[in-house]
């Protein structure tokens, strides 16, 4: 989401963690091999596939997907935060996160309702009500490219959603590719500064971390979106930061004097890049993979 601050507020924070909620994932050698070969979701998990025309997002990542598909032209109602592409901004706005107005979304007659799993109670209203309206995982890489080939069976766009798959899939093996003669190092990716809240192990981010040839020094906490403290970071100096390009790293003398910081070595991407498990996932990998090859980050 958009920030105007340098710092982040809690409430904003709060905010991201709440869209940012992850899954466990194997982080292995074969991982590409398993997004090569990924087994999409039954189309008996969803309600009827195909022929969406009125469509209400309630997700900015989702809407992203959608667009990505050619769909925006099917949009009748999107959340707050969704501000991509352009013409997205023209929409109607229904509210955010759990505050959905139903009577809104009711009066624009959809055919087709999509949200995530943390706005399920939303998602059940509509569905007693006799709208169609699903809940689609996104939080972790895995459920990021199922999210995209769901949307497909949904709104009869599988030829799309195919296509940019396989774009995907391919981006993302080549990055890891270039990656995989990289030596391992310790990185981090803040999600807020104070408190610190981090990309932990099972978040897209710290999938994309791995395939980067980097360690999440926030995987190892047993939630995907953790809090560390400023002692951790010097008993565990990260090499490597993925932040938002409005973070402000240089708050506190551990955060100044962190290796990555010294060695230039952090990858500054739009928030709304970062903190979206959208359609451009595969350019954050290659952010980060392209400063290591530049920085020689070690």
């Amino acid at each position: 989401m958009e920030q105007s601050r340098r710092r982040p507020k809690k409430a904003v924070v709060t905010t991201l963690l709440l869209l940012l909620l992850g899954c466990v994932v194997v982080l292995s050698e074969q991982i590409l091999q398993r997004y090569n070969g990924h087994r999409e979701r039954s189309p008996q998990s969803y309600p009827v596939a195909g022929g969406a025309y009125r469509i209400v997002s309630l997700a900015p990542s989702l809407t992203e997907d959608l667009a990505a598909l050619g769909l925006v032209q099917r949009l009748v109602g999107v959340d707050t935060l969704s501000n991509r592409p352009a013409p997205v901004r023209r929409i109607t706005r229904i509210g955010s996160l759990r505050a959905i107005s139903i009577e809104q979304i009711i009066a624009l007659h959809p055919d087709l309702v999509v949200g995530i799993p943390y706005q399920e109670p939303v998602v059940e209203r509509l569905r007693r009500l006799g709208v169609r309206a699903v809940c689609i995982p996104n939080d972790s890489l895995d459920d990021a490219l199922s999210a995209i080939a769901t949307l497909g069976e949904l709104t009869g766009a599988q030829r799309q959603a195919q296509h940019l798959l396989a774009q995907l899939r391919a981006h993302l093996r080549e990055q890891r590719v270039r990656a995989r003669t990289m030596p391992w190092i310790d990185g981090i990716v803040p999600i807020g500064i104070d408190p610190l809240y981090v990309a932990g192990r099972g978040s897209y981010l710290d999938t994309l971390l791995t395939l980067a040839h980097v360690r999440n020094i926030g995987g190892t906490s047993r939630v995907p979106w953790p809090t560390l403290s400023e002692e951790y970071l010097l008993v565990h100096p990260p090499r490597l930061i993925v932040t938002a390009s409005d973070t402000d790293l240089s708050a506190t003398p551990t955060w100044r004097n962190l290796p990555a910081i010294r060695a230039g070595c952090v990858v500054r991407l739009n928030s709304d890049d970062l903190f979206r498990p959208g359609p451009h996932l595969d350019r954050i990998l290659t952010r980060i993979v392209g400063l290591r090859v530049q920085r020689v980050c070690r």
